[in-house]
């Protein structure tokens, strides 16, 4: 297709999403239905009843502004429009993204990480960890670039070297970072390879439903969402309902029942959400396997190799339960940190032990 076709595909689609409901959905219905062959030809047909001289006129000026503006606009007919999206209902017709490069038609796998604004300390820590985490097995994190639960773990996927570290998603146009405060985060994600995304015109009215858009969209690009806090009425728990609307996994941490930022996610739970208290719990549910080469600790010392075993053996062990083997509590105390240190061996939330699935992939090296 020449640059001209794809331009003028551009402006059309462009054209309907300004038109309203009927003309999106007549360009949602070529997209599902149409050969690649005779797109613009359909797309020209279909447009004739949608668009005026003055409002095409407006649309390439539009589109111009945005590329001075170094915005990128995708539309559902381009090679590098997010295949997932295509799979949830009312895939939006158009995005704008905003990087060091063009957005990529190759994306890796994705998880989105969401939560509570208003977050404790604790929670803050585990998105951090859990998102890092992520991100070093070439994981991309996805979240909202809101306060609390999203914003740390954006900040969390980009402490890695991975190429593209995490997509914050805008309830809002690229040019105009919302909240505010989250200007100089939204400016790191650039810089160091991930992207800002969204569907919504530079300049355009900001709603509530906004948000609500956000959130389909952060769960439609990810094989899973996982809750980290969340009240009973948080927005978050709109997104793990469209994650699970679209067939995608849906995970959720525990917490305290009567703390109130944990009330929503253990609803999740009781709900059917995959309980998660580590990276490999995501893993595990995904069926993702540990993508980059690690290099695994073979030569362990006595006393790390003995618990190791020991854990190995049992499965699920407390400290308690740890003391028949072991002549201290601070020796144990000692090796738990060795082997944590290694990612041999994870906690839960009731403070027992189990093998890590780098320890799992790799028992014959024991």
């Amino acid at each position: 297709m020449t640059f001209n076709k794809q331009q003028e595909i551009r402006e059309l689609c462009l054209l309907a999403s300004r038109a309203g409901k009927d003309a999106i959905r007549e360009i949602q219905e070529l997209k599902l239905k149409a050969q690649i062959d005779n797109i613009y030809e359909c797309l020209k047909q279909k447009s004739k009843g949608f668009y005026s001289l003055a409002s095409l006129e407006a649309a390439q000026k539009s589109i111009q502004d945005w590329q001075n503006l170094k915005l990128e606009l995708i539309t559902i007919f381009d090679n590098n429009y997010p295949k997932q999206l295509l799979e949830i209902a009312d895939p939006p017709i158009l995005l704008f993204a905003k990087g060091k490069t063009s957005f990529p038609v190759k994306l890796p796998k994705m998880v989105s990480i969401v939560g509570a604004r208003n977050s404790s300390a604790e929670g803050v820590e585990f998105a951090i960890h859990l998102a890092e985490d992520l991100s070093k097995l070439d994981i991309c994190v996805v979240s909202g670039l809101a306060l609390g639960i999203d914003s740390h773990a954006h900040k969390g996927a980009l402490q890695t070297e991975n190429i593209l570290p995490t997509i914050a998603v805008l309830g809002g146009g690229l040019e105009k970072i919302y909240p505010a405060t989250n200007y100089h985060l939204a400016q790191n994600i650039i810089d160091q390879g991930g992207f800002l995304l969204s569907q919504f015109e530079p300049g355009a009215k900001i709603f509530r439903s906004n948000f609500l858009n956000r959130n389909r969209l952060i769960a439609g690009l990810s094989l899973g969402t996982v809750v980290v806090q969340a009240a009973k009425r948080s927005g978050s728990l709109a997104t793990a309902r469209y994650a699970a609307e679209a067939g995608r996994e849906v995970f959720a941490v525990p917490g305290f029942p009567g703390y109130k930022l944990h009330q929503g996610t253990n609803k999740l739970i009781q709900q059917g959400a995959k309980l998660v208290t580590c990276v490999e719990d995501v893993l595990e549910e995904l069926s993702l396997e540990l993508s980059i080469e690690e290099s695994f600790p073979i030569s362990l010392e006595a006393g790390e190799h003995k618990l190791l075993q020991f854990i190995s053996e049992k499965g699920q062990v407390s400290i308690e339960d740890m003391l028949e083997g072991f002549s201290t509590i601070n020796e144990i105390l000692n090796l738990l940190f060795l082997l944590e240190e290694k990612k041999l061996i994870t906690q839960d939330s009731m403070n027992n032990y189990q093998l890590s699935l780098r320890a799992k992939q790799n028992l014959h090296r024991f």
